[in-house]
């Protein structure tokens, strides 16, 4: 009985941390759009920069340092290689941006929401879940998570129906490829839906 209560509370424990690490990533973005609204910034490199770094900050920076801290151990550890594509992606668009200002702001900001998001839930939630559960359960309480939690301000229909089944597929991708590939999809999917919906 002992053991199964434990097993149990290191499973409670794993899904609470990933809520938790959920809300404060939220709560962070959420403060630092209160400030973009404060400071009024109009020149759109600016703002496209602060975008990036309150992204960066809620979604990647702090969940990384606080599992790191809670684990005691680097479970997550950011791929170089990865990092390096990433930045010279960004770093790119944010160029083509500043010379031809052009639609290309809004392909930069999805590219940072799905840089985001993904490392929050492919990269560090989705880990922290397989510490304690089979890969089927990551994939289901992960998707929940992305789909109810972290866009509860969207109709739960739609939810239902699109956003969790994505949040399926790409666990799916996370798990047979890698993040670069989630994230691809993802910054794909939103510029897709952004054009033709």
């Amino acid at each position: 009985m002992v053991k199964l209560t434990s097993h149990f509370n290191k499973k409670l424990h794993v899904v609470f941390l990933s809520i938790c690490l959920l809300i404060l990533a939220t709560f962070t973005l959420s403060i630092g759009i209160v400030l973009l609204a404060l400071l009024n910034i109009q020149n759109p490199i600016y703002l496209l920069l602060f975008i990036s770094i309150n992204f960066a900050l809620s979604f990647i920076i702090l969940p990384y340092v606080i599992a790191n801290h809670l684990y005691k151990f680097r479970v997550f550890k950011l791929e170089k290689v990865l990092f390096y594509k990433i930045f010279s992606i960004i770093s790119i668009l944010l160029i083509l941006v500043l010379i031809l200002d052009l639609y290309l702001n809004v392909v930069y900001y999805f590219l940072v929401v799905s840089i985001a998001e993904e490392y929050l839930f492919r990269e560090i939630i989705f880990k922290i879940l397989q510490k304690e559960f089979p890969i089927l359960y990551v994939y289901i309480i992960g998707s929940i998570l992305f789909a109810f939690v972290l866009h509860i301000n969207e109709p739960l229909l739609i939810n239902l129906i699109i956003r969790f089944p994505s949040a399926l597929f790409l666990n799916f991708l996370r798990s047979k490829f890698n993040l670069f590939t989630c994230i691809t999809t993802h910054w794909i999917y939103n510029l897709i839906v952004v054009e033709f919906i």
